[in-house]
């Protein structure tokens, strides 16, 4: 064969096999800091088929690093559970107020000087904070998608690139940015324009903000069930609008729903729930909350799942409030006490039953951008300023209403159904809301 003519090749044998290596899935990681970044975290390994990491926990941290997330958890937690009690409760919340404060907005880098908050996280770095998960992540190869600002941060700064930070309120502060944000790689998903804004006044170029909505699990506004929920909605808003105020005014859209609604699925009971968050805050209103839907529970025109998630101690306290209200007897019928020891558990089993809830009473946590499953929500007292954003943006939204007093509930639930603003916020929250945020944040993920 001339030296000059490559091998003959017959065009119709089968062409030859190459192996491509599939690209790592991407690293979920998220810290025990509240139940809104562990919720992000949730339903985006349940999207990539992988588990979430703990940046907080061995093996991804060291007894050191463990000692610094259980004082910063301490701190918050006693903070947060001691805004309810009497007298005192009030100068509790202002201190929470102070330390989670966010300045008011400013032009892109107004406020790009780093805080103490970015300042102590530079200082944990320095003594080999994190470095556990800069180990994992180069051992792996794998894009870095944290719910939580530590980790992103700490990856940049390790030299690792493909970071994804995942913001999860509708306002952010200045520690989510590293203090020189303008020369960093770490891609920001955020669900709100505000949450865009702020960042860019940190001095975080607009290039690596993408706005993306929150990450929702599938039970919430995945594809899989997609109709079997709009079935839901369709029955919820006639069970909430009894008299046809919303359906007077409605758009087109919203009425054609409504007639598409089942009459069985109308007839059920109202399904409403009551959330307190991570840190157990405002479990103390529960039992106010019971006693004043108590005639209806035991009419049976009404059902309520009080949610303790992953805490014993509220629970306990639930299960007190039921018997207090003289209902322990129907424990398991119209009421329910949601609890599991796991996180894992607990998340599956709420963000299932949020397919069926008709109005969710709730502070302004991360279930305020739950609302494309299309219940009502009805808020309670913020606590610190990230809460306060929330709120604001599902108003203007039109997606929420202010519980008020849970005390008066029964009478809060009867105003709303007759003028029809149950069913004006549900919808709105289920058509206004974003709801594909899981699936915008992997495609970020993707190793660039």
């Amino acid at each position: 064969m001339s030296p000059n003519v490559g091998p003959v090749v017959n065009p119709w044998d089968d062409p030859p096999r190459v192996t491509v290596a599939a690209p790592p899935r991407p690293a979920v990681v998220a810290v025990h800091m509240g139940y809104g970044h562990l919720r992000a975290a949730f339903a985006l390994a349940q999207a990539a088929r992988t588990d979430v990491l703990s940046m907080d926990r061995a093996p991804l941290a060291t007894p050191d690093d463990v000692a610094v997330w259980d004082r910063l958890r301490g701190t918050y937690d006693k903070l947060s559970r001691r805004t309810g009690l009497p007298v005192v409760g009030g100068a509790y919340r202002r201190v929470l107020e102070v330390v989670t404060a966010i300045p008011r907005l400013q032009p892109a880098d107004a406020q790009r000087k780093a805080s103490l908050s970015v300042r102590y996280l530079e200082s944990l770095f320095a003594r080999g904070f994190g470095a556990p998960l800069v180990a994992h992540l180069r051992a792996t190869g794998a894009p870095l998608v944290s719910t939580f600002y530590a980790a992103a941060i700490v990856a940049e700064a390790s030299g690792l690139r493909d970071v994804v930070s995942v913001i999860t309120d509708a306002d952010v502060n200045r520690v989510w940015a590293p203090a020189r944000p303008d020369a960093g790689t770490i891609v920001y998903a955020v669900p709100t324009a505000r949450a865009a804004r702020r960042l860019r006044a940190f001095g975080v170029p607009a290039e690596r903000i993408r706005r993306t909505g929150f990450p929702l699990p599938r039970e919430v506004a995945g594809s899989e069930g997609a109709e079997a929920r709009r079935r839901a909605l369709a029955a919820r808003l006639v069970r909430l609008d009894p008299r046809g105020a919303f359906a007077a005014t409605a758009p087109d859209a919203a009425r054609a729903l409504r007639a598409e609604a089942d009459p069985a699925d109308v007839a059920r009971p109202l399904e409403t729930a009551f959330a307190v968050g991570g840190a157990g805050a405002q479990v103390e209103l529960a039992r106010r909350l019971v006693a004043s839907l108590a005639p209806r529970l035991r009419a049976g025109t009404l059902r309520l799942t009080l949610v303790a998630g992953t805490r014993a101690d509220t629970a306990t306290r639930f299960h007190d409030a039921v018997a207090r209200a003289g209902l322990a007897s129907l424990e398991g019928g119209p009421v329910e006490v949601l609890f599991e020891p796991t996180f894992d558990a607990y998340a599956t089993r709420f963000h299932r039953r949020l397919a069926d809830l008709d109005v969710l009473w709730t502070k302004p946590s991360e279930l305020t951008f739950f609302g494309p499953a299309g219940f009502a929500l009805a808020l309670t007292r913020p606590l610190g300023a990230q809460e306060h954003a929330n709120r604001a943006w599902a108003r203007r939204l039109g997606a929420a209403l202010d519980a008020g007093d849970v005390g008066g509930a029964a009478a809060w639930l009867d105003r709303h159904l007759g003028d029809g603003a149950l069913a004006r916020v549900a919808y709105a929250a289920a058509t206004r809301m974003p709801g594909h945020g899981t699936e915008r944040i992997l495609a970020l993920a993707t190793p660039r």
